[in-house]
C-alpha cells in the first residue's frame, strides 16, 4: 500500500576532524508531519557523533505540548575510512523514552481513527547494556483512559494499565479496559511476559 507524506524539514549538519575519526554535529526539525493518516505537529533532533560514540536527543510534540523524549547513546564506528567492524558489540548503549503525564486527549491528534480519547499516560522505559544483548527496563501507566475508535466500531472505556519491565520481563501489575455493559465486554490481565 502506499502513503502520502507531507511536511516541512530543516537540518544543519557540521562534519569535521579527520576521515579516521570525524566529528558530527547535527539538528533539525520537522513540522506538521503527516504519513497516511498519522500527524505529528513537531520533531526535533539534536545529535553528535565523537570517539566512536553516536549521542543523540528526539523530542515529539502536539499541540504544544512535550509528548515524548529520547535519548540515545550507541557505540558504532562512523570512520570514514575502511574499518573491519562498523557495529562495536561489546561497547554500551542506552536508549530512553520518557512521557510525563501526557493528556490522552493529544492522541486524537495524531490520527482521524481515534476520536474522544481522555485519561493520563506515562513512561519511563529504559532499554540499555552492551549493544550486542541491551535489556529492557522501566515502568508505563495508564489511568482512566477512553477512546472510541469510529472506524472498527469500538468504545474503550475505563482503560487503566500498571507496567513494570525488569530484565527483559515484563510484569502486567494491571491491565484493565472495558468495551460495553455486558459481563463479557471486559478484559483483566495481570501476569509476566518474558522474553526466551
Amino acid at each position: 500500500s502506499r502513503y502520502s507524506v507531507d511536511g516541512s524539514l530543516s537540518a544543519n549538519v557540521d562534519l569535521t576532524g579527520t576521515r579516521a575519526s570525524p566529528e558530527l554535529d547535527i539538528s533539525g526539525s520537522v513540522e506538521g508531519a503527516k504519513v497516511g493518516q498519522v500527524t505529528v505537529a513537531q520533531v526535533t533532533l539534536n545529535g553528535r557523533y565523537r570517539d566512536r560514540r553516536v549521542i543523540g536527543t528526539l523530542d515529539l510534540r502536539q499541540r504544544d505540548t512535550l509528548v515524548a523524549n529520547v535519548t540515545a547513546s550507541y557505540p558504532y564506528n562512523l570512520s570514514l575510512e575502511s574499518v573491519a567492524q562498523r557495529r562495536l558489540p561489546d561497547d554500551s548503549m542506552r536508549v530512553t523514552v520518557r512521557s510525563r503525564d501526557v493528556d490522552l486527549g493529544l492522541v486524537e491528534s495524531f490520527s482521524p481513527a481515534i476520536r474522544r480519547a481522555s485519561g493520563r499516560f506515562s513512561a519511563d522505559m529504559d532499554f540499555s547494556g552492551l549493544a550486542k544483548g541491551p535489556q529492557l527496563s522501566g515502568n508505563a501507566t495508564i489511568v482512566d483512559g477512553r477512546a472510541t475508535l469510529p472506524n472498527l466500531g469500538i468504545a474503550l472505556d475505563r482503560v487503566n494499565a500498571d507496567l513494570v519491565a525488569r530484565h527483559d520481563t515484563l510484569y502486567f501489575n494491571r491491565f484493565s479496559v472495558v468495551s460495553g455493559d455486558e459481563p463479557g465486554d471486559s478484559l483483566w490481565i495481570a501476569g509476566t511476559l518474558t522474553h526466551p
